[in-house]
């Protein structure tokens, strides 16, 4: 952006200013013609500056800008919320699923010390079986 800025006259960029303006303030920009105004008056300030009608074109410039600034901070405070939900919804969902998976290894163990006992009564009744047959 900065080099294609740096590349036009000054009347090309002023021209593209107005018109980059005039899109934001519709708002069919979306937010993508700001870098390219900041470069604009970065670059060729002191033509704009010059010319007659951009007092009231840096005006609307201006008031367009603090109307958005003023929005950005509640959404900021949103965003911000959001995020601590998203992340508290992460950690509960991740506790239920070591939970889960904790509870599956107890059941697994208790499986196991039941099959341990059950082989230990077979071996009682095996020794048993030899002490009766002596």
């Amino acid at each position: 952006i900065n080099a294609a800025v740096k590349s036009m006259t000054s009347s090309d960029a002023y021209t593209l200013l107005t018109v980059l303006v005039t899109m934001w303030k519709s708002r069919s920009g979306n937010g993508n013609v700001l870098p390219w105004i900041c470069s604009i008056l970065l670059y060729h300030s002191d033509y704009v500056t010059s010319q007659k009608s951009s007092a009231e074109m840096l005006d609307s410039l201006h008031e367009l800008a603090e109307s958005k600034r003023v929005a950005i901070q509640p959404l900021l405070q949103l965003a911000g919320r959001l995020q601590l939900i998203n992340t508290q919804i992460n950690k509960a969902g991740q506790r239920s699923t070591i939970t889960s998976s904790l509870n599956d290894q107890f059941d697994e163990s208790e499986d196991e010390d039941v099959d341990e006992v059950v082989y230990g009564e077979d071996e009682d009744e095996s020794l048993s079986d030899s002490d009766d047959n002596n």
